[in-house]
């Protein structure tokens, strides 16, 4: 069983799956950093929620903060995140301004006075249920803020993940389709080669032992400049051509035949859907993320492992 042709067969394309999910990952790392996607998210969910019905405008004086100003990377560019702690602080430093944009002593009398001030909407309901938890304690308001933050972020964090999967299998389909990765024909090798097999779990192997520690949905550092990102990409493209496997498009005789007679060209049309089939199948298995295929490939090998029989000894 833990050698059959079979289990070795899903050890391989889960390692297969492994890897592309890496490279897609890495890519949308790139592509996310080059359109700086999260610092957009991340803008937007604090206008929808602090700008609404109010004429102050106070996302643009918070990415006006010095302290905001800080921590992005450019001047015209977005911090992909702000901690809890940064944004107590500006958001009441500017909350704790008297008309002439001066700062005021921050005591729990002088917040319900700014928070009276505002205009009515949900920013100010908001602030008022806070002020109401905190019980006259300027401390608790502001723990009280920071827990609110705190949730926001996990929602715009949900509204990330959405809109990146769907980027993410966009780019899946591109490099499945691009490098003709399809899992049918893989699979066929794989059956079929036996050498082939035993030096993908070999591969299979080695990546369990050097990747451990995987926790996130990449390997890549999403804080990382675009060259790390870009020499990553590259080192896990290597890795993936480097397992000899029938990818590429060095020939399409399967799908378009030409005639001996003529010279015409027919397409071969049950060929032709089962390649597509084929890259689809690869792009959805992608889709599921290097966590889940590695997760996977950790417990092949492990069992695998534990079901190897101990070397003879020899008396």
């Amino acid at each position: 069983m833990l050698n059959s042709p079979l289990f070795e067969v899903a050890i391989s394309l889960s390692l297969i799956y492994f890897l592309l999910a890496l490279l897609t990952s890495g890519i949308n790392e790139f592509v996310t950093s080059m359109l700086a996607k999260r610092g957009q998210v991340l803008r937007d969910a604090l206008a929808n929620i602090l700008d609404d019905q109010s004429t102050k405008n106070w996302v643009s004086h918070i990415y006006d903060h010095p302290l905001i100003k800080s921590i992005s990377k450019k001047k015209t560019s977005l911090p992909s995140y702000i901690s809890p702690d940064t944004f107590v602080t500006v958001f009441s430093d500017l909350l704790m301004q008297n008309e002439d944009g001066k700062p005021v002593k921050r005591t729990f009398e002088n917040v319900e006075k700014a928070v009276d001030g505002l205009e009515d909407g949900d920013l100010k309901t908001m602030l008022q249920t806070l002020l109401h938890n905190a019980e006259n304690d300027i401390n608790k308001f502001q723990k009280e803020l920071k827990n609110w933050y705190d949730t926001l972020m996990d929602r715009v964090s949900g509204w990330y993940k959405k809109e990146i999967n769907k980027i993410i299998f966009v780019i899946s389909l591109i490099v499945c389709f691009s490098l003709n990765i399809d899992t049918f024909k893989i699979t066929q090798t794989l059956w079929t080669n036996p050498q082939l097999r035993a030096a993908m779990v070999a591969a299979a192997e080695e990546q369990v032992r050097q990747n451990q520690a995987l926790q996130s949905d990449s390997l890549f550092n999403a804080a990382a400049n675009t060259d790390s990102l870009l020499q990553d990409i590259r080192m896990t493209y290597h890795d993936i051509t480097a397992l000899s496997l029938p990818i590429g498009w060095k020939g399409n005789e399967e799908i378009i035949q030409c005639s001996k007679k003529d010279d015409s060209w027919s397409i071969d049309w049950k060929n032709l859907f089962l390649k597509i089939g084929g890259l689809l199948f690869t792009s959805i298995a992608v889709h599921f993320g290097a966590p889940f295929w590695f997760d996977l490939l950790n417990k092949f090998i492990n069992f695998r492992a534990s079901g190897k029989k101990p070397a003879s000894s020899t008396s």
